[in-house]
C-alpha cells in the first residue's frame, strides 16, 4: 500500500458547503437521486435531502454546457504496464468482490498483475464498511504496489473522531452505516461528545485506523492523475489543496481545459461512468445504483471493468 506525502487533513472550514455537496446526485442536472431502501443514509431527513436537494453543480454545469462523451479508445494505452482504477465503493463489499473477481481474471489472463488504485469512499452509506477495508488490506497483501487513495468520506471520519460537530455532519453523511458495520451503537448526540468519539475510535481496529491515517491523496501513471474528486483548473498539480482534491465538483467537472493529463476521479456519482476529453469519472453510484464500476488501462488502451446490475427501468 502506498501513500502520498501528506495525510488527509480534514478542514472544518470547509465541511458545511462540502456537506451540502454531498447529496448532489447528477451533476447533469436531474433533479432528485436514486436512493436504494436500506443502503441511504442515515436519517429521513438525508433521505429527503438526497431527493429533494437542488444539484448546484449540475445548475452550473449545464449553464456552461457540459463537456461531450468521448469514446473509449480516445485514451492513451500504457506501454509497459498495466493499472486498474477502482471508483467509490461505499460499504459495498459484495460488489468490490465481484470487481476483485474481474481483476484476478485479467491478472491470470495477461501473466502480469496490475497494479489497483483505489480512488476512495471505501466507507459509508453501504452496509459492510468494515469488511471492505478488511478486503482492502488484504488485497494489498497480496498487491503490495496497491495505491489507495483518501475520499472525503475517509476524511469526514477522521474528523468526527476529532470534533463534535465533525461527527454529527459525518453520521448525516452516511457514517451511522459504518458504525452499525462496526457494531458501534449510535451515539446519543446529545451534550459533551467526547466520550463517544472516543468509543467510535477505541472500537476501530488499530490496522482500520492506520489504513484511514495513511491514506494517499494523489498518484499519477504515465499521462493519468488518479485523484478522489478532482482538481481546480488552471492550478498546478503540486499546488492543489487538500480541500479539492477530496471535496471540489464545479469548477472541475464543466472544465475543457487541457490539465496536462488526464484525470481519473470518482467522488460524483453518476449512472454511467463518464468519458471526457480532459477527465474520466468512474464513480457508478454503487450504493445507490447496485454498480462499481473500476477502470483497467493497459497496452491495449483504457477498458471499462462493471460489477453488479443497475436497479430501475434501464437497468
Amino acid at each position: 500500500m502506498q501513500g502520498a506525502e501528506n495525510s488527509p487533513t480534514f478542514l472544518s472550514a470547509v465541511l458545511p458547503e462540502a456537506l451540502a455537496n454531498l447529496f448532489q446526485f447528477d451533476p447533469e442536472g436531474s433533479s432528485s437521486a436514486t436512493v436504494v431502501e436500506g443502503f441511504g443514509s442515515s436519517s429521513a431527513v438525508s433521505q429527503a435531502r438526497f431527493r429533494c436537494l437542488m444539484p448546484i453543480s449540475g445548475f452550473i454545469a449545464k449553464l456552461r454546457g457540459v463537456p461531450a462523451q468521448v469514446p473509449i479508445d480516445h485514451y492513451p494505452a500504457l506501454a509497459d504496464q498495466s493499472v486498474v482504477a477502482v471508483g467509490d465503493i461505499h460499504g459495498r463489499a459484495d460488489l468490490l468482490a465481484e470487481l476483485h473477481a474481474l481483476i484476478d481474471r485479467y491478472d491470470a489472463e495477461s501473466g502480469r498483475p496490475c497494479q489497483e488504485i483505489y480512488l476512495g469512499d471505501y466507507i459509508d452509506r453501504g452496509p459492510a464498511s468494515a469488511k471492505v477495508i478488511d478486503m482492502l488490506l488484504a488485497r494489498a497483501a497480496r498487491k503490495p504496489n496497491s495505491v489507495h487513495l483518501s475520499g472525503n468520506h475517509e476524511a469526514m471520519l477522521l474528523g468526527a473522531l476529532a470534533d463534535d460537530d465533525m461527527l454529527v455532519g459525518w453520521l448525516e453523511a452516511g457514517g451511522s452505516a459504518t458504525l452499525d458495520s462496526y457494531g458501534i451503537p449510535l451515539p446519543a448526540l446529545v451534550g459533551d461528545l467526547k466520550a463517544e468519539r472516543e468509543t467510535i475510535g477505541y472500537a476501530l481496529p488499530a490496522a482500520h485506523r492506520d489504513f484511514l491515517r495513511n491514506l494517499g491523496m494523489t498518484h499519477a501513471v504515465g499521462p493519468y492523475f488518479f485523484v478522489h474528486a478532482g482538481i481546480r483548473p488552471g492550478i498546478a498539480l503540486k499546488r492543489q489543496s487538500e480541500a479539492d482534491l477530496i471535496w471540489i465538483r464545479e469548477p472541475f467537472l464543466s472544465s475543457r481545459r487541457d490539465h496536462g493529463c488526464i484525470v481519473v476521479h470518482g467522488h460524483t456519482p453518476q449512472k454511467e461512468p463518464e468519458l471526457r476529453q480532459n477527465r474520466i469519472n468512474i464513480d457508478t453510484g454503487a450504493v445507490f445504483t447496485n454498480h462499481l464500476t473500476g477502470l483497467l488501462i493497459d497496452s491495449r488502451g483504457a477498458t471499462l471493468l462493471r460489477a453488479g446490475r443497475r436497479t430501475g427501468p434501464d437497468g
